[in-house]
């Protein structure tokens, strides 16, 4: 019996132990609400072939406002969040965009970068939410890889 234990306990100690599995999906409840929590975009989404972009960044409390090919920040205003040039510009801490950009909310760059498209979920419902961004409001996002240039256009309001 002493044996076998002593088997199994070097056995157990011999699994290796897997690096951890971001969770990408769950739902909980908020009152009467069913509230859907996200994993890292970069490890849990789908996203296109990485290219370059270029507009501007407007880069605001609760907003990450990016427009392709928008030369000002009057023009980038203008694009409504249905246009197909405007997305939710997404960073985590691999986007290596600290380097390039001293962000401060409120700022609008002139700025081309390295991102990948995010591609919808599978299996949504035409009735939810777009699914990118602040609560899931946009209809597009990129995830930034790096940034090429930058140059600010308006700074934030003091």
């Amino acid at each position: 019996m002493l044996l076998a234990a002593l088997l199994l306990m070097q056995g157990a100690a011999m699994v290796p132990v897997l690096a951890e599995t971001p969770q990408c999906r769950r739902e909980e409840r908020s009152g009467g609400a069913v509230v859907v929590i996200r994993g890292p975009d970069r490890d849990c989404r789908r996203f296109r072939a990485p290219r370059s972009f270029d507009g501007v960044w407007i880069d605001e409390f609760e907003g990450s406002r990016f427009i392709e090919g928008a030369r000002s920040y009057d023009e980038a205003r203008r694009r409504l969040a249905s246009d197909p040039n405007v997305y939710w510009l997404a960073i985590d801490d691999k986007s290596k965009i600290a380097k390039v950009v001293p962000r401060r909310y409120g700022t609008a760059y002139r700025i081309r970068l390295i991102a990948r498209e995010m591609l919808p979920e599978a299996g949504r419902s035409r009735f939810s939410l777009p699914g990118f961004g602040h609560m899931g409001m946009w209809y597009r996002s990129i995830l930034v890889d790096a940034v090429e240039s930058a140059e600010v256009i308006r700074a934030a309001p003091e």
